[in-house]
């Protein structure tokens, strides 16, 4: 344990000895911690300790389920987990808000860095006998391609981007590619066919669109989910989405997320509209 009783953890001492090792140039940093991922579980017994006196229940003695028929946020060890991935990039930023940069006498390494924070898909829910976690209002959660299951945090902080800012236009992590191509300044090269947009603009508030490398604005964005047991397909342009799922006779499902003025309309993808607007069910299978 270290001086904050926390448990020592190897990917976060790696992240933050790389760093160091290489502040004194251009540096590329891909941090991917062990949480929040399966199996559901903490080292870290105080802050266990915390979450179970939250949440009303009793430390366990022995390892199991200690929330079995109870939904919601009501996992201790899921919450340990979410805990530690937390401090972890507060180490991280501490770092960079404390080191100087020996490029640019007088300031520090985080006044020149970009910092992303993202989830590679939505919150595992777990099932009645293994409650995880609630993504509500959002529909399901992992394995899913309902909102739940791909709709993730994106944070960013970095040189032009305003405090407190956001932006509500949809991007995909595909972007990220040609957005570290474009924070290099460089340019694509002919032969590769990316998807992805550079999304810098819309980081520093530049512009409220996503804009393709051949200059068109992007009109859909696409996901695919291939394991058999939950095999779907879904696709989002504009206010609306739609999914086909595999393993129910190819059921197509249509949702508004949105309304024409911006508003939520049906984030919990709660109304199948696809009988009622068969020229949008068309228009978006096509």
């Amino acid at each position: 344990l270290d001086d904050e009783e926390r448990p020592f953890d190897k990917p976060l001492d790696l992240a933050l000895g790389f760093m160091n090792k290489h502040k004194s140039d251009p540096f590329f940093l891909n941090f991917a911690p062990y949480y929040v991922h399966g199996p559901i579980g903490t080292r870290n017994r105080e802050r266990l300790a915390h979450y179970c006196k939250k949440m009303g229940h009793e430390f366990p003695t022995d390892p199991g389920v200690i929330n079995r028929g109870r939904h919601g946020q009501t996992n201790p060890y899921y919450a340990s987990m979410v805990d530690t991935v937390d401090w972890m990039v507060g180490k991280v930023i501490h770092f960079l808000e404390t080191t100087d940069d020996p490029r640019n006498p007088g300031h520090k390494l985080a006044d020149n860095t970009f910092v992303m924070i993202s989830s590679d898909n939505g919150g595992w829910t777990g099932n009645d006998s293994k409650p995880i976690t609630d993504n509500r209002p959002l529909r399901a959660g992992k394995m899913s391609v309902y909102e739940g299951g791909i709709r993730i945090p994106f944070v960013v902080r970095g040189p032009g981007v305003e405090a407190h800012s956001s932006c509500d236009v949809p991007i995909s992590l595909i972007d990220l590619y040609p957005t570290f191509m474009a924070m290099a300044d460089l340019e694509p090269s002919g032969d590769l066919r990316l998807d992805g947009c550079n999304i810098l603009p819309l980081m520093r508030g530049e512009s409220d669109r996503a804009v393709q490398l051949d200059g068109r604005e992007r009109q859909s964005i696409y996901w695919y989910y291939p394991i058999e047991s939950h095999m779907a397909f879904a696709m989002r342009k504009g206010d609306w989405k739609i999914l086909r799922n595999f393993n129910r006779g190819e059921e197509v499902e249509l949702f508004r997320l949105y309304n024409a003025d911006g508003s939520p309309n049906d984030l919990g993808e709660t109304v199948n509209l696809a009988a009622t607007h068969p020229e949008v069910r068309n228009m978006m299978l096509a």
